[in-house]
């Protein structure tokens, strides 16, 4: 195995299961050694912190949680401070200074919700409404935050990002 990879979730979330499965597939098939840390809502995150620079994690990847999207600022904080390049799926952690992002948009999301709202309550049954994913994912990246890590990004990856931030 080469790089090793912390991946940080909350012991609190109900598809811990499922995020910890993927995770590890995904791990498997890129060849890289993965550090499963589980948090929860108790514990010292800059402890946690110190212990993947124990772990000598080469990047970080944060499961998606309702209790991290509260502490996006403070995992983006941490995350530099340690030097560690991590990555969290809502925009929220690469504008407060995060590495990056990878996920729906959250104001699409949001919008969606709305909409199903007015057609509740304008009489429409919730069993009758149609599920819709959020057809925009997206990618940010902080190129402060890269650079205070002292990583290069590339021209490709740059222009695949839907936002970069400087």
């Amino acid at each position: 195995m080469g790089n090793i990879v912390a991946a940080l979730l909350d012991s609190g979330n109900p598809n811990i299961k499922k995020q910890t499965l993927d995770l590890q597939l995904y791990a498997h098939a890129l060849g890289v050694q993965l550090n499963l840390i589980t948090v929860n809502v108790r514990q010292d995150l800059q402890a946690i912190f110190a212990r993947m620079r124990e772990l000598r994690a080469a990047a970080l990847v944060i499961g998606a949680s309702s209790f991290f999207n509260t502490v996006s600022e403070k995992l983006a904080e941490l995350s530099v401070r340690y030097s560690i390049p991590a990555i969290y799926r809502y925009g929220d952690f690469a504008a407060a200074g995060g590495l990056m992002s990878y996920g729906n948009n959250m104001a699409d999301a949001h919008r969606a919700a709305g909409v199903y709202t007015a057609r509740i309550l304008n009489g429409e049954k919730p069993p009758g409404l149609l599920f819709q994913n959020s057809s925009r994912i997206e990618l940010i990246l902080n190129l402060n935050t890269a650079r205070a890590l002292g990583l290069a990004i590339s021209e490709s990856l740059l222009m695949t990002a839907d936002e970069v931030i400087e």
